[in-house]
């Protein structure tokens, strides 16, 4: 099991790990974002502090394959994902990087878009790991439509079988939704380091449940 010590003790850790549905909510100060950094949790009920967008953000530049130009990404993560893509390719399969990091701006446009409010399938702005700049939208050259489908392709087979070796977890796996608020979503992918990877994949649950049965992973208290 990895211990992460931290210099302040936090209490009821169980509890504090909110689940979807529940209506209190956390705003993270940057002070806690820099605490927990990689294993940051942010969903609809912790969010991120207004405007927030990360330190060191790079472009892509080609070092993987993406839908759009310009997309960025943390430094940590790019890399891995060059590894990944690389691994991927050696085995004929062609993945794609669809999004990376979005403004909180951004990330409203398509809140806004998707209807609004409790969205299970758009994350609100604030609310979405995709302004942290670790997260990654990951499809195939051969086949770039998200739907759960893309869980069945020979891609998205192995996305979920190898992603942990490169730091990667399956954020929002089939039949979570209870948990995580969202529907199964078989090409959102977090970076979270590659031994909390494993421990997350091999457990089977979503990283809200392995907060709550791990509370020495932690995360602040509301």
């Amino acid at each position: 099991m990895l211990y992460i010590w931290l210099s302040t003790v936090l209490m009821n850790m169980i509890s504090a790990v909110s689940a979807y549905g529940q209506t209190d909510s956390k705003t993270y100060t940057l002070t806690e974002i820099q605490k927990y950094g990689v294993r940051l949790l942010v969903n609809k009920n912790y969010l991120l502090p207004q405007g927030y967008a990360p330190d060191g953000l790079v472009v892509t530049n080609g070092k993987v394959r993406t839908e759009f130009a310009n997309t960025q990404l943390l430094p940590e993560v790019l890399k891995a994902l060059e590894s990944m893509f690389a691994a991927a390719k050696a085995e004929e399969i062609d993945l794609i990087l669809f999004a990376g990091f979005r403004s909180e701006q951004t990330q409203r446009l398509f809140y806004e878009r998707a209807g609004g409010g409790n969205s299970m399938s758009v994350a609100p702005p604030r609310g979405s790991e995709h302004e942290t700049g670790y997260a990654a939208d990951i499809l195939a050259v051969d086949s770039m439509i998200r739907n759960s489908s893309f869980g069945e392709t020979k891609a998205g087979m192995w996305l979920q079988k190898n992603a942990p070796q490169y730091g990667f977890i399956l954020r929002y796996p089939e039949n979570k939704t209870n948990v995580t608020g969202y529907i199964y979503e078989p090409w959102h992918f977090r970076y979270i380091g590659r031994e909390l990877a494993y421990e997350i994949t091999e457990t089977g649950l979503c990283y809200e449940e392995f907060l709550q049965l791990y509370p020495d992973q932690k995360v602040p208290t509301k």
